[in-house]
């Protein structure tokens, strides 16, 4: 067995405010059948994390960042039911008490067969700092 893949998505934090919509970097799952990704975010944001699949081996650079040459192929994934809950929803009630509002979530896929995975997040109203995106492959 292979061991897992561990991978930082988003190595600098990124202000979440209007509709921005943001990109973090991509992890190469190939030959992987689950993955995982754990956002953070700062304030209360309100908006949506989807992920995008990706089946070429040259979609990005080593470092999981888009290749300039390879653009326009990424397809985004239907968020399950199970993710509604996990989304940045203004204040969100899992951070202990007497720290920042924010929150995390958890986003996790099985029997994936792509190449690479990465986490797009759209907001739609507030703002905050996504802080985070840690994901792993196994």
């Amino acid at each position: 067995m292979r061991p897992p893949i561990n991978f930082n998505a988003l190595p600098t934090t990124v202000a979440m405010a209007n509709t921005d919509v943001l990109t973090g970097k991509g992890m190469r799952i190939q030959g992987r059948k689950t993955a995982s990704f754990q956002m953070k975010w700062a304030s209360t944001p309100t908006g949506v994390f989807s992920f995008q699949i990706n089946n070429r081996a040259d979609a990005c650079l080593p470092d999981g960042t888009a290749n300039p040459a390879a653009t326009g192929i990424w397809t985004t994934l239907v968020n399950p039911t199970a993710f509604t809950a996990q989304q940045p929803a203004g204040a969100y009630p899992s951070e202990p008490t007497g720290t920042a509002a924010g929150g995390v979530g958890y986003f996790a896929f099985a029997d994936l067969s792509a190449e690479w995975i990465r986490p797009i997040y759209k907001n739609t109203s507030s703002s905050g700092t996504w802080t985070f995106a840690d994901g792993v492959a196994e």
